[in-house]
């Protein structure tokens, strides 16, 4: 693994540097070892970290990335564990290194939602958490599969449904309703839920961005094929409208004025991959990368697991990583290289960062 992918892969594996990262300095204060690496679960047998929550003599077998709310107390994230034999998908909620840890939701659970039940049979990987300790995360539900994939939002008050698959689309024609897959999911201070809604029913090549305040309310991001959302300053000619955007790649701050998402063109394939930020294209595959010293163009920009473009809920700052053509490889942050491979890790140091 390189370092460049080593950066990146801390906050995944390792929870709590980066719910005490978050932290005011007087949270900090009270939690063990601030800023260093301690491990909240894991996977390792015979560990205790690998014990779950409230489930006697069951282990965890798999941790996703995990959601810190903007103050950085509270956490979530999806896990899967095993108990006399059988894996079930869960998720799991905490304040800071050692508090409150439970198994919010587990698959086979049902979820009471404006007067009907829903049962749970998975969770998709994004969650999302606010100040508030309110979570947000979609999943497959039990019954027909033209109506199993929901959003939903769930408090302390209860839960309510943002989305699910089928119902009328805010924002789109009559006809059109919420897509197959719906993930990206992530929770705002103010409630608002923003998610990826791909395969919209009845027009299943659009893929939309919401802010969804209700099921009812929504406001479009981006939506592919729309004119009137298209990614502004292009750096290739003519203007194209979205034809993708990427799964999980859409990223809110906490107070919903900032966004990243990847997407794609409907333009030449050598040029039609995009990062976006706030509705403005930050890099283009074929181009040179603004506001850097490369002579040569941008020939990937990634968007998968750890490499994915992110956003810092308390204030904004964006993050992405690319590949030249001519091999250098780089990360962006708020507009700026601060890493590319081969130069040193920290100025003066002899240490360089790898591929």
């Amino acid at each position: 693994m390189s370092r460049l992918t080593q950066s990146l892969a801390l906050a995944v594996v390792l929870i709590a540097p980066f719910v005490n990262g978050l932290m005011p300095a007087s949270a900090r204060a009270a939690a063990p070892m601030p800023g260093l690496p301690t491990a909240i679960f894991s996977t390792v047998l015979g560990t205790p970290s690998a014990a779950v929550p409230g489930v006697e003599d069951a282990r965890f077998t798999s941790l996703y990335a995990p959601s810190g709310s903007p103050n950085g107390v509270h956490w979530v994230l999806r896990a899967e564990y095993e108990v006399e034999g059988v894996t079930v998908d869960a998720l799991v909620t905490g304040r800071g290194v050692a508090s409150a840890r439970r198994v919010a939701l587990t698959s086979g659970q049902s979820v009471a939602a404006g007067g009907v039940t829903y049962h749970f049979v998975s969770f998709r990987t994004w969650t999302g958490i606010n100040d508030q300790g309110e979570i947000a995360f979609s999943g497959a539900t039990e019954g027909p599969a033209a109506s199993d994939d929901v959003v939903m939002r769930c408090s302390e008050g209860g839960a309510e449904l943002l989305a699910r698959e089928g119902l009328p689309a805010p924002g789109q024609p009559v006809g059109i309703g919420f897509g197959a897959t719906n993930d990206a999911i992530a929770l705002l201070n103010d409630g608002a839920v923003t998610f990826r809604s791909a395969g919209l029913t009845g027009a299943a090549s659009q893929q939309v961005l919401y802010r969804s305040p209700a099921l009812d309310d929504a406001v479009i991001v981006a939506q592919t094929d729309l004119t009137t959302t298209l990614p502004l300053g292009q750096w290739v000619v003519p203007t194209q409208t979205l034809d993708y955007i990427y799964e999980g790649s859409f990223r809110m701050d906490a107070a919903g004025e900032h966004y990243i998402y990847y997407g794609n063109l409907n333009g030449s394939y050598a040029t039609d991959d995009i990062i976006v930020v706030d509705g403005r294209v930050a890099a283009q595959e074929g181009a040179l990368l603004p506001r850097s010293p490369f002579t040569s163009p941008v020939a990937a920009l990634h968007s998968v697991g750890l490499a994915a473009p992110s956003i810092s809920p308390a204030n904004g700052h964006t993050m992405f990583r690319g590949t030249n053509a001519d091999g250098t490889s780089w990360i962006v942050r708020d507009r700026a290289v601060v890493a590319t491979n081969g130069a040193p890790i920290v100025a003066g140091a002899s240490e360089v960062w790898g591929g």
